[in-house]
């Protein structure tokens, strides 16, 4: 699969667990004097509960199920949280008012089939974002290593001379211009052909 193929559903998986997750109902309880409120929610193992709650008189604050209590919370007006269900079976949300007023009491649960989901998604998107970043700078590395290959130097060479010429005998023992063998006349200093010295 290309890698931006990967990443297109990454992205797509992401939203969709984003659409579904956490859909939870608001609701109102009023809770007696000395009494108690309880909720029965159905567990799926490793589904989340998430809930939330505020009240305007303390309330103690428990949930339980088949495995036993798995939090409480003593006479507070509000909380919010997240447990992870580990067994199938009901569970309870119980709320308690041992104060002489009613408490009235707003409430959202939801159990969130996703969670262990997002969390793999989390988790691979992390991975993701990190190979990502680790590709980005083996190329950038490479790019500068080549670039400063290809920029050194080679070292400085000594002076470049021509080669020296080999003249023959001057032109007034020959009566020839030593560089283009033209005859010139033995007084004259340069060649009137190609402009060499004879003398």
């Amino acid at each position: 699969m290309k890698p931006l193929s990967l990443i297109g559903v990454c992205i797509v998986g992401l939203l969709t667990l984003s659409l579904f997750s956490g859909n939870a109902s608001a609701y109102t309880a009023t809770v007696p004097s000395f009494d108690t409120w309880i909720v029965s929610v159905q567990g799926v193992p490793n589904f989340d509960l998430t809930y939330e709650w505020t009240s305007d008189q303390p309330l103690t604050f428990a949930i339980s199920g088949p495995g036993g209590v798995l939090v409480s919370e003593l006479s507070s007006t509000s909380e919010s949280g997240s447990v992870n269900v580990d067994d199938l079976g009901t569970y309870y949300l119980t709320w308690t008012n041992l104060g002489a007023q009613d408490a009235n009491l707003d409430y959202t649960y939801s159990m969130d089939p996703f969670q262990a989901a997002e969390d793999w998604w989390d988790r691979m998107l992390l991975i993701l974002v990190v190979g990502v970043i680790a590709v980005v700078a083996v190329i950038v590395l490479v790019v500068v290593v080549v670039v400063r290959a290809g920029s050194k130097k080679a070292p400085p060479q000594g002076p470049m001379y021509a080669p020296q010429q080999v003249y023959g005998p001057p032109a007034a023992q020959t009566g020839v211009c030593p560089m283009c063998g033209t005859p010139v006349d033995p007084s004259f200093q340069f060649c009137a052909k190609c402009g060499a010295r004879t003398r």
